[in-house]
């Protein structure tokens, strides 16, 4: 019995420094964040009589968090008729204003074949990985046999969870987002970019494009035969997918976005269509566990 308590705690003492090794290691890496993306070269010149007319321009945590309107910036970017920039702040400023809406809840540790006490073998790091949190931006990286699950909210959100990637990386920026409405040769639309992501405006991509079709590439490429039924009721479009539950559909700016569950597992899923520079991306996330998936969807 007592060699058997010394193996116990042997086990619970190499566990925690491991842990402390790995921490004090990326604590000494000084994960600093990456540059921000710079604004793109001046878009080159369309066809003559291309006439893109910004209306509005709003940037921050949409559609409710806080924002700013970027409306005359944005329209100085416009050339030759069409727009080519970046969601960025550092070229559309910082929409918090310098507060910090980025919440860190809990942080769990799970080390390979070592129970480190909590729920599932887990350990919790919370106090320790706040650390690394930048105003709302938060980036570490621990050694590959650590796997870290952090539980956040972001301003009065849901509460989200992310996780580390492969390599022991991970990374949560704000929700910020971009939001265009324009008309474009008379055609009235509008665009989202997510942060760091393009928000282009051309004669290629300002057409508008129909829900079912965006509906039925996903479904195809998601699911192959699963029977998809979509409707559009004053505005407000309903999605059903054959043995999902699907739940919070929103249609806005060529994007859809909403919310499933997957039968097999009870895993629930955050699904995002977004229309790129040349063409249609989605962008699916794991609820459960904080992985995200993405690919291309439609071209252009």
């Amino acid at each position: 019995m007592r060699s058997r308590n010394l193996l116990l705690s042997f086990a619970v003492v190499f566990a925690a420094a491991q842990l402390q090794s790995a921490i004090s290691l990326a604590l000494a890496q000084g994960q600093g964040r990456p540059a921000p993306k710079s604004a793109h070269p001046a878009a080159k010149p369309l066809a003559s009589g291309a006439d893109l007319r910004i209306q509005k321009a709003i940037y921050g945590d949409l559609p409710d968090g806080m924002s700013i309107d970027v409306t005359e910036k944005v329209r100085t970017l416009v050339k030759n008729g069409s727009l080519d920039t970046t969601a960025s702040d550092s070229i559309f400023g910082d929409p918090y204003n310098g507060s910090v809406q980025l919440q860190i809840i809990q942080a769990l540790a799970h080390v390979k074949y070592l129970n480190l006490g909590g729920p599932d073998g887990a350990g919790d790091i919370t106090d320790k990985v706040k650390g690394f949190q930048n105003g709302n931006h938060f980036g570490m990286k621990m050694d590959g046999d650590v796997q870290i699950t952090v539980d956040y909210r972001f301003g009065s959100g849901d509460r989200t969870r992310a996780s580390s990637s492969p390599d022991g990386s991970i990374t949560i920026d704000p929700p910020t987002k971009l939001r265009i409405y324009y008309a474009f040769n008379g055609t009235q639309a509008c665009k989202i970019a997510d942060l760091g992501d393009e928000a282009s405006i051309n004669s290629k991509n300002a057409k508008p494009i129909d829900l079912a079709t965006l509906i039925g590439a996903w479904a195809e490429e998601m699911f192959g035969e699963k029977v998809i039924e979509v409707a559009q009721v004053d505005g407000n479009p309903t999605v059903a997918i054959d043995g999902f539950a699907v739940s919070d559909v929103k249609f806005e700016c060529g994007r859809l976005t909403f919310r499933f569950v997957y039968p097999a597992t009870g895993w629930r899923f955050a699904e995002t269509i977004i229309p790129g520079p040349n063409g249609y991306y989605f962008k699916v996330q794991c609820l459960s566990d904080g992985k995200l998936y993405s690919g291309t969807l439609l071209r252009k």
